[in-house]
């Protein structure tokens, strides 16, 4: 019998990634900075490795100091740009564009210290954005 490689689709479902028979693919792995995954393709050998290697960067969100190339990079993936070993910014990949770096937008997020007008901040089924020094309920609704 003969069989096909895989060729798993993105979610715009363009674009099919042919994975060769027993082998694994790393067109889409920078081992260098270890982002990126590995498609394991059918009856690969030795395949432990590639799963928990690519299941600790999609935990992870593919942190570290250095993005995933736009050669290996997904639109919507996440990526947490890591400032320390506490710190740090999420992005999400976009389509084109983007600011910092080139086709990342970071992702707005409250922190724990003081927040600035735009940030918000959802307490059970309250959602509330910060405005002129103090937090505005937006939802649900208040009437006055």
């Amino acid at each position: 019998m003969t069989y096909q490689a895989y060729k798993p689709t993105g979610a715009n479902g363009l674009n099919p990634v042919p994975v060769p028979d027993n082998a694994i693919d790393t067109a889409l792995y920078d081992s260098a900075n270890k982002l990126g995954v590995q498609l394991i393709g059918r009856n690969a050998v030795d395949y432990g490795t590639a799963v928990a290697q690519n299941t600790i960067q999609m935990v992870s969100n593919f942190a570290g100091t250095v993005p995933p190339s736009a050669t290996i990079a997904l639109q919507g993936q996440l990526w947490f740009n890591a400032t320390s070993s506490t710190t740090g910014q999420l992005y999400l990949r976009t389509a084109t564009g983007g600011t910092y770096p080139t086709g990342w937008e970071r992702v707005p997020t409250v922190n724990s210290g003081t927040p600035q007008d735009g940030d918000i901040q959802v307490v059970g089924s309250v959602i509330s954005i910060w405005a002129s020094g103090a937090w505005q309920q937006v939802f649900p609704p208040q009437y006055s």
